[in-house]
């Protein structure tokens, strides 16, 4: 069911927000053979204590889809399809009492606590960067940890955790305007790490790979603003 109504209410949701307040789609791109590429689109609609996402993100002539709602905080279900071509497959996540029931495209079903503010993410797929810079409290001025569940059509899906260590800032300059960016480290999946910039807005401006000098994505119209920022400025904090 979450599957086939996923697609159906983010349609209303945005037809009936059209023309007031309606949400916005984030693009971010990423460097490719010398020319920014799209990379991911993001959209989140937030309202009456519901809130829908809906992540695309762009490889080739691959897509990956990922749609979830959560009601006050708590994650109801979600979606991961990936479609190459004609081909597509898809995972479902479903949420009851406190368990989230996933089954992927085989039929293969596992079950994960699913504590309350859940990120929901996949491969290749930024939500939980684009998420987390949302969320991070700056006020603590402390490293923050985040529940995730990383699901896939066809492979294990896992309930990981994810640490955001803030480090600083940095300013740029950009349409004669001086802004200032937060700078953090983030512990993905793995253990991977990568250094991020939201701006006041709390957006992801700016991500890119531990110790790397090209982002792994920007957001659109940020590219020559933030060119000069790579994981070099940036010192190793261990996890």
């Amino acid at each position: 069911m979450c599957a086939q109504l996923l697609p159906i209410l983010f349609a209303l949701a945005f037809q009936t927000t059209a023309g007031c307040d309606s949400p916005k789609t984030i693009r971010y791109v990423k460097p490719v053979a010398g020319q920014y590429r799209l990379e991911t689109e993001f959209r989140i609609d937030e309202r009456d204590g519901c809130c829908r996402i809906k992540s695309v993100t762009h490889r080739g002539s691959t897509r990956l889809t990922l749609c979830s709602e959560s009601v006050k905080g708590r994650l109801r279900c979600a979606t991961v399809s990936i479609r190459t071509g004609a081909q597509e497959q898809t995972v479902t996540a479903r949420v009851n009492g406190g368990q989230a029931t996933v089954q992927r495209h085989d039929g293969t079903v596992n079950t994960f606590d699913c504590p309350a503010g859940v990120i929901v993410t996949s491969a290749p797929d930024w939500t939980d960067c684009v998420l987390l810079m949302r969320r991070f409290d700056a006020t603590t001025g402390r490293p923050q940890q985040f529940p995730g569940l990383w699901i896939h059509p066809t492979r294990k899906p896992l309930r990981v955790t994810f640490k955001v260590i803030p480090t600083g800032t940095d300013v740029v300059a950009r349409n004669g305007m001086r802004h200032i960016l937060r700078r953090f480290r983030i512990v993905l999946r793995n253990g991977s790490h990568y250094v991020a910039w939201r701006d006041c807005q709390r957006r992801l401006i700016r991500l890119v790979p531990d110790r790397g000098k090209l982002p792994a994505m920007v957001l659109e119209g940020w590219e020559n603003t933030t060119a000069g920022l790579s994981a070099a400025q940036d010192s190793r904090i261990s996890p």
